[in-house]
């Protein structure tokens, strides 16, 4: 027979999985919020929800393990968040910013991006119980590259590197460059 203190103690361990994802569930929002930002041409919006997104990221697996909390359902929600956040809403960005201008190449370059995001998050996956180290640059990071740099373009867009036709090439190599750093075997 169950009694009222296991019971309590049964909902309070339920309970202990609702916080961190409330936070992946927060950073879920902030990946939309910056994807519907960049539709409505608020590149600046935009990278600020990227940069809370990556806040909000740095907290949910803490509070997770933090609680005991951890849980297979828990990585899968936390993967698909960091897609949305740290790739697809990046890509997006790239893409509306400079890289709808060159046509086939930009938009091969945003997708570049954003697949080996994705494909970082899902080695990431299947190798984290054995891993001592990142492989790759994380996600996030590469999100928050681009993400400032938007932030700072938008408040210096005047500046003569902003405005030159070299510009949109260099978010190019930038979008592979970081494309290729994640889905590296380097040590992070």
């Amino acid at each position: 027979m169950e009694t009222e203190h296991d019971e309590n103690k049964r909902a309070t361990r339920r309970g202990a999985y609702i916080l961190p994802s409330a936070f992946t569930t927060a950073n879920i929002f902030c990946g939309f919020y910056a994807i519907t930002s960049v539709w409505n041409g608020d590149l600046d919006s935009a990278a600020k929800a990227i940069g809370i997104a990556i806040v909000l990221d740095g907290f949910d697996g803490r509070i997770a393990r933090m609680m005991g909390a951890t849980s297979k359902f828990g990585l899968q929600l936390d993967s698909l968040a960091d897609a949305i956040s740290f790739g697809v809403a990046p890509a997006t960005l790239l893409w509306a910013w400079h890289l709808k201008g060159l046509g086939y190449l930009g938009w091969v370059a945003a997708f570049l991006y954003m697949i080996c995001g994705v494909m970082r998050l899902a080695r990431f996956n299947i190798q984290s119980s054995e891993m001592k180290h990142f492989l790759g640059l994380p996600i996030p990071a590469a999100a928050g590259l681009v993400a400032s740099l938007a932030h700072f373009y938008t408040k210096y867009q005047s500046w003569i590197f902003f405005k030159s036709k070299e510009f949109p090439y260099v978010l190019v190599v930038l979008a592979a460059l970081l494309g290729v750093m994640m889905i590296s075997t380097i040590r992070y």
